[in-house]
């Protein structure tokens, strides 16, 4: 994965609403999934009925089922069901369509889906579709929601898992009855009964939907993918990656003269590890390739040597394979990467991870590496730091935590001078940018063309009510985790004129709106600090002088801090504000506490302004 985040940043998340009584677009009359394991083959049989209530609710008509090599799909059937429960229509084999899942980033991949959309033009009616998977090789039983849309409701859900008596399976469920067990024979079964009545709407900054949704994750203890593997302990779960990765980490020749070149004049251990980093940066390139095992197995050192690129497991495999050579440990480990921080179980080992980076073990601290990573060296970025990792390592696997990050790796600087002109004011913006704006800089300027990052830098940088007149982007040394950006904005909202009264308005950063403690629902997840200090002049015009004195203002808090220097001087009012907000995970009971400190400063903010006299 490489840090090509989305540029609309979006503060997603979630909150429980009580059901109303009002009609839904659609609502999952009934949802069921009935898996059965036997020989050791995996057989899945899904069934959804969804009652279509009005046009919006159309969008559930289109129905994309995902599948590969690995899981076959079979047994596609669907009907609608008039208001009366009577069947008027079914799908016909035409009108299914396959496709070939080819992501922006991906190479080539062996997912797909077939499409179809069946729908009627009377409301109600009901859409029944059935399908069916099989799997000869599985790490996971299911990983099962009774919600296929958080908007709505899902009126009787089940869950069956029928295993011969003597198969081993462990399952975690959150927010989810607890199954009924039958053992019959030789068989035993599981079954959940579930609903989903309360919806869920967005909130500022709560948890990922991971968190709050029900659901059940069905792992077997002992499993067979492409090499027995065992799910008893996260050292097992090691042990199956390791021997997966047998005989792939061969370099060619050519390839092993190439590294002692590079490093032969290197002064330590760490100054080798830097240039074979921008060596790998250099000459190869990240594609995702879905192929072969799941997912699970990398290709081998010399694919990538040959062909310049590879996914994550490709790339780290290949540069874990290079610091061997040259005797520097170093470990494969496994991660889930992803804007927010997600919910963990360590004492359920499992396969909750998404991407690949390295550990290698140094002296002043372990290095971190994502190998697709086109940032500076050791910056893991805010997808993959401060969350649980697995270092796989030969009988001896385990779990550790990527470090956090720091305020000062956060810290977004920037000086603001402002001056009037024809009524309106001329804002030049020069910042320093680090964190996740760093990020989104970096793969602006490497991702986009000018049409496209114009048009970005347009829509989601420039304020409200402001005009980009010219922008520029900078990058500083190549292991500096930071982008420089400045731009030159006009805007007719930070002056106004009343009779001899001049009135300058504070430039605000666009922070996030919270809700009311009275109607806010959810936690507060704050995955890695905000913090910025903004230096700002307003040029006073000509002709006009301030009234008041200089003054300094603070806020301090668990949840953060808020300072403000303001100096009024004969030719500009000078500011510095700084605001630091921690990362932080806030439950609804210290809620309040942290909006009122929030508040605090946003209304400071949005007060702050300064009044001129004509002289």
């Amino acid at each position: 994965m490489t840090i090509r985040l989305s540029i609309f940043t979006v503060l997603l998340v979630v909150v429980h609403s009580a059901l109303q009584s009002q009609v839904h677009d659609a609502e999952i009359s009934y949802f069921k999934t009935n898996i059965v394991i036997r020989n050791r083959t995996k057989t899945e049989e899904i069934r959804y009925e969804i009652k279509i209530n009005n046009r919006n609710g159309e969008r559930f008509t289109k129905v994309s089922i995902p599948y590969s090599k690995l899981y076959k799909l079979s047994r596609i059937a669907a009907f609608i069901k008039d208001s009366e429960g009577e069947t008027i229509k079914s799908l016909k084999k035409s009108e299914i369509v396959d496709k070939s899942i080819m992501n922006w980033f991906s190479f080539y991949e062996d997912n797909f889906i077939k499409e179809f959309t069946l729908k009627h033009n009377e409301y109600p009616y009901t859409l029944v579709y059935t399908y069916q998977y099989e799997a000869k090789e599985f790490l996971e039983i299911c990983d099962w929601s009774p919600v296929i849309d958080n908007s709505i409701p899902t009126i009787q859900a089940e869950l069956t898992i029928t295993t011969p008596i003597d198969y081993r399976i462990q399952y975690k469920s959150e927010s989810v009855n607890k199954p009924n067990i039958d053992t019959l024979e030789d068989v035993v079964k599981h079954k959940w009964n579930e609903k989903y009545d309360n919806l869920i709407r967005t909130e500022t900054m709560s948890p990922p939907l991971q968190k709050l949704l029900p659901g059940v994750r069905v792992i077997p203890e002992i499993f067979s993918y492409e090499t027995a593997g065992s799910l008893e302990s996260w050292e097992s779960f090691g042990n199956w990656q390791y021997n997966l990765m047998e005989g792939l980490n061969v370099l060619p020749d050519l390839e092993k003269m190439k590294i002692l070149e590079i490093t032969e004049k290197a002064k330590s251990q760490e100054e080798k590890i830097l240039l074979l980093f921008h060596y790998l940066q250099d000459e190869t390139r990240y594609i995702n390739i879905s192929l072969g095992t799941g997912g699970y197995k990398p290709h081998t050192a010399g694919y990538v040597v040959q062909n310049k690129y590879g996914d994550c497991k490709a790339l780290s495999n290949y540069f874990k394979t290079m610091l061997d050579y040259i005797g520097i440990p170093s470990y494969y480990t496994k991660i889930y990467a992803n804007r927010y921080i997600p919910d963990f179980a360590t004492d359920f080992p499992s396969p909750q991870f998404n991407h690949i980076i390295l550990n290698i073990p140094q002296k002043g601290g372990d290095l971190w590496l994502d190998c697709t990573n086109e940032a500076a060296f050791g910056y893991l970025g805010t997808s993959c730091q401060n969350r649980e990792v697995l270092v796989v390592k030969k009988d001896s696997s385990f779990l550790a935590k990527t470090p956090a990050l720091m305020p000062k790796d956060v810290l977004t600087t920037q000086k603001i001078s402002v001056k009037m002109a024809n009524n309106e004011a001329i804002v030049h913006f020069d910042g320093i940018y680090r964190g996740e704006w760093y990020e989104v800089l970096l793969s602006l300027e490497s991702d986009y063309n000018e049409l496209e990052k114009a048009f970005i830098v347009r829509n989601n940088f420039v304020p409200a009510g402001f005009q980009l007149n010219q922008y520029s982007i900078k990058k500083f040394e190549r292991d500096s985790a930071k982008m420089g950006f400045s731009m030159e904005t006009s805007t007719p909202n930070l002056y106004k004129i009343y009779g001899n009264e001049l009135i300058i308005y504070n430039l605000t950063h666009n922070l996030p709106q919270f809700e009311n403690p009275k109607k806010r629902k959810s936690a507060v997840q704050i995955d890695y600090p905000i913090n910025f200090t903004d230096s700002i002049v307003f040029q006073i015009p000509a002709g006009y002088k301030v009234t008041g004195t200089s003054f300094s203002d603070s806020i301090v808090s668990e949840f953060g801090q808020y300072n403000l220097q303001v100096d009024l001087e004969a030719e500009a009012i000078s500011l510095v504000k700084k605001i630091l907000i921690l990362p932080n995970f806030i439950p609804i009971a210290s809620y309040k506490a942290f909006y009122d400190f929030y508040k605090e400063i946003f209304d400071r903010e949005a007060n702050l302004h300064f009044t001129l006299i004509k002289e």
